[in-house]
């Protein structure tokens, strides 16, 4: 039997939730995942039989929770972990998750192709529900197999906008009645390290020319929630009271999709150059509406599909104004603002009479602007001092009634650098209200810490990289969470497991959690030679 090549498993998961549309929807839980997850097991069993013959032994097991393990049989039943998932977003793409479970498979058959019988097992799991997309739960299956999830929110949280809570999903997807109590699965006082390959979800080893980097210092933490700014007035807000408007205009910001934590801040420097990678499409929108007035009012401000993680690729402002309104003095007005008011479109999109609709009182419009343009620079300020600790995204924008609604995710490796930033931005938050007469309500805020990884693997990685590409490798943090950190933690706060993670170059400007995702085959066939020589000296 011929040996499985890395493109072919690949491609053979990748496949599985790719539609028609070219978009992945291989969510949590769904037809599509559980084909990726017998998809791996077929894997498996192929790697068996060649195993077989080269006198190794390898083989597959399951979980309650529907996670999957490739295992190879070592000297003693003490294990390395190598992790990653398969389910994706909603519309993803190809890349994301694949990436380190086709590379931990591709890790076996290295063992397997040299007839080499590592000292430890080396277990590849290949975990559910990491994205949190139809769950609400972020790394779930990661989290019940060691045994770190929150059981109370996992009876309380709905299910994708049902009254289903995830334990009773679980409980009728497993057929077991208690499903938390069957966790959790792996034992973590027998895991010895455990390992990462991960797609970069950002655009730093494209523009350094480099195929994979070394993941230091940690996994991220976060901060996130939802920010309503509402007018102390309590006025309603009705374009009735005003005179009658005619025309409806909609301005539209354009930017770059990217993940909340794995763009830097424009202005970190990296390998000595420094990087300007955020086209983020809200902060377009508030250099525009702090210079620009169109004489009418604001009735709607909003991030199409805004989810927390991923920096906004689109921002539409809708405003009515007067019958006057000139459109293409605003437009000349704008290129003369804006080198690149390309990204900026406006149009009149109706020439109606509004008699009556709530709008967004000038306090809330210009408290907004104010706030969202000083996180970026807050946090901007705050990776440039620190090399990278923190970053922050106002990533979703709603507005209802007269009320705004921003979605705020901080990002953060030091916690102390962390409070800082939430502390200075509560501290602006204050200043503005004062200043503004509103309303700032925060809610639904979840807070994860960040997760150390182990200096010594880490400097294991960074001594194999050089003996194999004779250059001195990219060393970068890990701003999103990842299952990894799950398994690091399992044993508890004072006795972290070791991790390690690896960087996959990013390609198409680093675009994540979208069908335009890219990763080159060369690149991960490189991310699998690292590991492999790391994990024998380990």
């Amino acid at each position: 039997m011929s040996e499985l090549r890395l493109e072919t498993v690949f491609n053979t998961l990748a496949d599985c939730g790719w539609d028609k549309e070219n978009r992945r929807n291989c969510l949590a839980f769904s037809a599509e995942e559980d084909k990726a997850h017998e998809e791996f097991k077929g894997f498996v069993d192929q790697l068996k039989t060649l195993a077989d013959e080269k006198g190794l032994n390898v083989f597959f097991e399951s979980d309650v929770f529907g996670n999957s393990y490739a295992i190879l049989e070592g000297d003693n039943d003490e294990e390395i972990v190598v992790c990653s998932h398969l389910d994706s977003v909603i519309n993803g793409g190809r890349f994301d998750g694949v990436v380190g479970v086709a590379t931990g498979l591709n890790l076996i058959q290295r063992y397997i192709k040299e007839g080499l019988k590592p000292k430890y097992n080396i277990r590849v799991a290949a975990f559910r529900a990491e994205e949190s997309s139809i769950t609400g739960y972020s790394c779930l299956g990661s989290s019940l197999a060691t045994g770190v999830a929150d059981e109370s929110k996992l009876r309380k949280k709905k299910l994708n906008g049902h009254y289903l809570s995830l334990h009773d999903f679980l409980r009728v997807k497993s057929g077991h009645e208690e499903v938390i109590q069957n966790g959790p699965f792996l034992n973590g006082n027998k895991i010895r390290a455990v390992f990462e390959v991960h797609t970069e979800q950002s655009a730093v080893l494209e523009r350094l020319d480099r195929g994979v980097g070394v993941v230091v210092k940690g996994i991220g933490g976060s901060r996130r929630s939802d920010l309503n700014i509402l007018d102390n007035r309590a006025v309603k807000n009705s374009i009735g009271e005003a005179g009658r408007m005619l025309k409806r205009l909609r301005i539209t910001s354009h930017g770059t999709a990217g993940h909340t934590g794995g763009l830097p801040m424009n202005g970190e420097i990296i390998l000595g150059e420094e990087l300007k990678l955020r086209k983020d499409a809200v902060i377009k929108m508030m250099e525009l509406l702090s210079a620009l007035d169109p004489g009418g009012f604001l009735v709607s401000l909003n991030v199409p599909e805004g989810a927390y993680n991923t920096v906004p690729e689109k921002c539409v402002a809708e405003f009515l104004v007067h019958d006057d309104f000139d459109m293409n003095t605003h437009k000349l007005y704008l290129g003369s603002l804006f080198s690149g008011h390309k990204d900026i479109e406006m149009e009149i999109i109706s020439n109606d009479e509004v008699e009556e609709i709530t709008y967004i009182s000038d306090n809330v419009r210009n408290a907004a602007v104010e706030l969202i343009i000083a996180v970026d620079d807050i946090a901007g300020s705050l990776a440039m001092a620190t090399n990278g600790e923190v970053r922050a995204t106002v990533s979703k924008i709603s507005s209802a009634n007269g009320v705004l609604t921003l979605g705020i995710d901080e990002r953060r490796l030091d916690e102390e650098t962390g409070n800082d930033l939430t502390k200075i931005i509560e501290e602006t938050r204050e200043e503005l209200a004062k200043k503004y007469d509103v309303l700032f309500e925060e809610e639904n805020v979840v807070d994860t810490k960040s997760t150390p990884l182990s200096d010594d693997l880490s400097a294991i990685i960074r001594s194999t990289y050089v003996n194999l590409f004779e250059e001195e490798p990219v060393e970068i943090g890990s701003m999103p969470s990842h299952d990894a950190a799950k398994v690091i933690r399992c044993n508890g706060e004072e006795n972290l497991i070791p991790g390690a993670m690896i960087f996959v170059r990013s390609l198409n400007g680093g675009i994540s959690h979208h069908p335009a995702e890219l990763c080159d085959i060369d690149d991960m066939t490189q991310a699998s030679i690292l590991l492999y020589e790391t994990i024998k000296k380990v």
